[in-house]
């Protein structure tokens, strides 16, 4: 025991100490530059001696710095002090003016509040400076300090030095030939609890924080209101509306609609001057009424109780942070059950990474950053639909409280309906599950009819469908109609054409599935979504920058080996092979009708990827189990962490959301100091 003790004191020392040498020495490296240097210079700049400009309401400060002012020959950095307390982003340009190079070289700056290493601008020229001109927009003019190859401060940041220290602590308990990799499955151990609750505690934490960061702090978002943001109050006006006893949204159209050919087409409304600030943007227009064509189920379920019992409205945040920590519970007993039942020979180290190989390539982090009506509905229709699948599942392997839990499997399965109709291919998932437990063989071979099982099936499915169908007549006269005809949107839905359906189909599998490929950034983060591949089939189209599910789980490219599926019907029951099936066609399916209808957009993701994902694990731990039987552990193992890393980049750029406007992600765009603060933190070399 005393030895053991010894042990993992080195091992802590050792990792503190590995973490403390790169915390020094790697993201503090700037600060040994100038080490022993004796060029330091500070040059003091008055109001009169810079020029000042204001055209447009474009406030420009310019002002220039001769060699006879001390430029030295070994020009590094350039440090800015201003003397007013910065409140604001200051953007700009350095521009060096070189001996035998004409042209010279200029560099955008940007000053961020709270970052010091933002006022260092890194030159190095490539001949002796003879003349620095410093530009600064939108800036009051006042008097500025220049620094010339001043150090740069030290800075010990102990957020970095305790992730550096979680990070590098993971690796090592992952590591071939670890502790967790030589002890089975088995979650009753207290040390695997422990990872487990370890690991619901950083994505918790992840999704909390990335909520959160949306905004400037916490306050902010709690007294934050959906309807000030465009495309984020679909949901609280339907249930305003539901509120006050209407199934149409309270607000009345402009009457020019009435008149109009099409409402529907965008170039009609805009010929008769109605801008899209005239109308409720992305709502259903049916028969002079506002309508809300996405999925009532979230209404129901959460934000009209919330609104009845606190008379406040939910903010999205946290209704997509709601539907996500739940369902990545689900999620992970999904991954439990396939590893318990087929897997039960591996390690606990291979399922860990599993669970968070699965739960981080699902797009959920990328739906949190960017909570519009569109992820909300999809969230929550993921969150339905892997519950009720585990409940399912659940049932399987257990027959206490087996009707209650099919019942209820199959009523958030229903559910997932009404929050997304395209979710009702997931319940084709139930098939190899439920249909052994509702017939069962007799000795003459004959099949049974279980009436239990049979209704506490049916019944859930039969509700949900009978009150969709009521709520849809309702509102637009047909039971199968939920409003995508009837949208205010850019297009109008019932002509959109987009070309060949085969072409577009394949194109929608391989762009969201399959296609490889990303483009790396010396930015944060670092990752950059490449662009999909169109062949020019445009349509109507949004063909968006994203990642492909398989270049965030790169397991799902050893479903492609068609030809080992023998192996693995041989050493399989039929129910694995089912499953396996079905979390491959289905996906496919779902991917190749976003591609043929809609284009490439990173959202859609969540209607298939823990579907696909799941199945590219399994696929996985069948690998490793075959490695392991020839002796390959050690392999499988490394590989395994290694793709973990990958991921976990991935993980990263997702979380950042999709570019806006002048920025390049959601985050910037709405947090931009909180953002640069964390890019500077991990951008060492700026």
């Amino acid at each position: 025991m005393a030895l053991i003790q010894n042990r993992r004191i080195k091992v802590a020392l050792t990792i503190f100490l590995i973490c403390g040498l790169l915390e020094i020495f790697l993201f503090n490296i700037r600060s040994f530059e100038l080490i022993g240097s004796n060029s330091q210079k500070r040059i003091s700049v008055s109001k009169s001696e810079m020029e000042f400009s204001d055209l447009g309401g474009e406030k420009k400060l310019v002002l220039a710095i001769h060699k006879d002012q001390g430029i030295p020959d070994d020009l590094r950095n350039l440090e800015i002090q201003l003397e007013n307390v910065l409140q604001d982003r200051i953007r700009g340009t350095v521009h060096t003016t070189e001996v035998g190079f004409a042209a010279g070289h200029t560099r955008k700056i940007e000053i961020i509040p709270g970052i010091e290493h933002s006022r260092f601008i890194f030159l190095y020229p490539s001949k002796n400076v003879s003349e620095i001109t410093l530009t600064l927009e939108n800036l009051e003019p006042q008097a500025i300090s220049l620094g010339i190859n001043s150090p740069v401060p030290f800075h010990f940041n102990f957020y970095r030095f305790s992730i550096l220290i979680l990070i590098v602590s993971v690796i090592y308990c992952f590591r071939p030939g670890s502790f967790l990799h030589q002890t089975r499955l088995h979650l009753k151990e207290r040390c695997q609890r422990r990872w487990l609750f370890g690991i619901f505690l950083y994505f918790a934490g992840t999704f909390l924080f990335v909520s959160v960061s949306t905004y400037p702090n916490l306050k902010t978002m709690i007294h934050s209101d959906n309807f000030a943001f465009w495309n984020k109050d679909h949901y609280q006006l339907l249930t305003e509306a539901l509120s006050h006893r209407s199934l149409s949204l309270l607000a009345e159209p402009p009457e020019i609609l009435k008149t109009l050919q099409n409402p529907y087409d965008a170039a009609e409304r805009a010929a008769n001057q109605i801008s899209d600030a005239d109308i409720y943007w992305d709502t259903a227009y049916y028969e002079g009424k506002y309508y809300v064509y996405f999925g009532v189920i979230p209404v129901v379920t959460l934000l009209l109780p919330y609104k009845l019992i606190t008379g406040h409205y939910l903010l999205n945040d946290f209704a997509v942070l709601f539907y996500a920590i739940l369902g990545s519970f689900g999620l992970a007993y999904c991954l439990f059950w396939i590893t318990r039942r087929f897997f039960n020979h591996l390690s606990a180290a291979t399922f860990l990474i599993g669970l968070i190989f699965l739960v981080q390539s699902t797009g959920l982090i990328w739906c949190i950053r960017r909570p519009l009506s569109y992820e909300l509905a999809m969230v929550s229709a993921f969150c339905f639909s892997v519950c009720g699948f585990a409940l399912n599942l659940s049932a399987v392997s257990n027959e206490t409280h087996r009707n209650l839990k099919l019942a209820f499997g199959c009523l958030f399965m229903a559910c997932a309906v009404g929050c997304r109709p395209i979710s009702i291919f997931a319940s084709l998932l139930n098939i190899p599950i439920l249909l052994p437990l509702i017939f069962s063989k007799k000795e003459n071979r004959r099949l049974h009819l279980q009436i239990q099982p049979f209704f506490a099936v049916i019944i859930p499915y039969l509700i949900i469908g009978l009150f969709l169908m009521i709520y849809n007549q309702l509102r637009f006269g047909s039971v199968f109609e939920f409003g995508q005809n009837y949208q205010l949107t850019i297009v109008d839905n019932r002509a959109a054409i987009n070309g060949l359906t085969v072409p577009n189909y394949l194109l929608g599998i391989f762009n969201l599935i399959f296609r490889p490929g990303i483009q790396f950034s010396t930015d944060f983060p670092f990752l950059v979504a490449p662009e999909p591949l169109t062949f020019g089939f445009a349509g109507t189209k949004y063909w968006k920058n994203c990642f492909s599910a398989a270049s965030i789980c790169p397991f799902i490219f050893l479903l492609l080996l068609v030809p080992y599926y023998p192996l693995i019907k041989r050493t399989r029951d039929r129910l694995f092979s089912a499953l396996l099936a079905g979390l491959i066609l289905i996906p496919l399916f779902i991917a190749g009708y976003v591609g043929s209808s809609v284009g490439t957009y990173q959202r859609y993701m969540m209607d298939f990827s823990w579907m696909i994902v799941l199945a590219g694990m399994t696929a996985a731990f069948f690998a490793v189990e075959k490695l392991q039987e020839i002796h390959l552990e050690k392999f499988s193992q490394a590989v395994l962490l290694i793709c973990l890393l990958i991921n976990t980049g991935f993980y990263i750029a997702l979380s950042c959301g999709e570019a806006q406007l002048d920025v390049s992600n959601f985050f910037e765009y709405h947090n931009p100091i909180l953002f640069q603060k964390i890019a500077y933190a991990l951008m060492f070399w700026l």
